[in-house]
């Protein structure tokens, strides 16, 4: 089976040359070749379906340059388009990628709780929600596993717990538009991430297309986008930085179940 997308230069690019990313490129360590773009190019006069990336750019959570792009080979141009402001992170920090820890200081660049965030913020466009839950230490669930009814982020032991349960995993966790891969370790790594969220904001051709916050990374961090298809898949890109790792998707439980119960937490 043959990927959906492919290298062209700097930028990777849908083969219907509908969408590309320009990944970051690093010296310090190994660079992705499918993720870490700070901006997602959309050909000028695509006309996008109904879905959280469409609405998240009507509502104005994510912006566009106003320029016109030309990707080297391929005609017409494209619009780049960025998440309208860098997530904060005011926890102090000891080293790179050293952060401490605490309940006192705002941190919004979390995998989880922005990809949770995003998933309300596509459905409902309110601001003041969405400020207010990404700059939250706690706040109710959005998610549930998609394929049982068991609520993801209550704790990393029922997180791992629930991986037994669900029979969709690995290469074969393929979300759609409004759900999100989660890359889960069935057992805990001292000092690293016991998981990775990312949200699909829009599905083209076979190609998910993700935006994704990534802790410990600064106090300012702009969310990234990265493309996942059936060939190179979020399993088989994750899987070696989260050793004895299982994907899934996650789906949210209805809004507003949340909204109700985060007004009443958060009077």
């Amino acid at each position: 089976m043959a990927t959906k997308f492919k290298k062209q230069g700097k930028f990777v690019i849908t083969n219907d040359g509908a969408f590309a990313i320009r990944p970051e490129e690093y010296e310090e360590f190994v660079s992705f070749t499918q993720r870490d773009s700070i901006g997602l190019y959309i050909r000028n006069g695509l006309q996008l379906v109904d879905s959280p990336l469409k609405r998240l750019i009507d509502g104005g959570f994510i912006t566009d340059d106003g320029k016109r792009h030309k990707i080297p080979g391929r005609d017409g141009t494209y619009t780049r388009f960025i998440f309208f402001r860098p997530l904060i992170d005011k926890r102090k920090y000891l080293g790179y990628r050293q952060a401490v820890d605490d309940d006192r200081h705002i941190n919004e660049n979390d995998c989880l709780k922005f990809a949770e965030s995003l998933s309300v913020v596509s459905e409902t466009l309110r601001k003041m929600v969405f400020a207010k839950q990404l700059r939250s230490h706690s706040s109710p669930c959005v998610y549930q596993a998609k394929d049982v009814p068991l609520l993801f982020g209550e704790s990393d032991a029922k997180n791992r717990k629930m991986l037994a349960k669900i029979a969709t995993t690995n290469h074969k966790a393929f979300p759609s538009a409004g759900e999100a891969y989660a890359v889960v370790r069935r057992e805990l790594v001292v000092g690293s991430a016991p998981y990775h969220i990312a949200f699909v904001l829009y599905s083209n051709d076979g190609v998910n297309i993700t935006l994704e916050a990534n802790a410990d990374d600064g106090p300012e961090y702009y969310p990234r986008f990265g493309f996942y298809d059936t060939k190179k898949t979020f399993h088989k890109l994750f899987v070696d930085m989260y050793t004895n790792g299982t994907t899934i998707v996650l789906q949210s439980r209805p809004v507003e179940d949340f909204l109700k119960e985060f007004a009443a937490e958060t009077k």
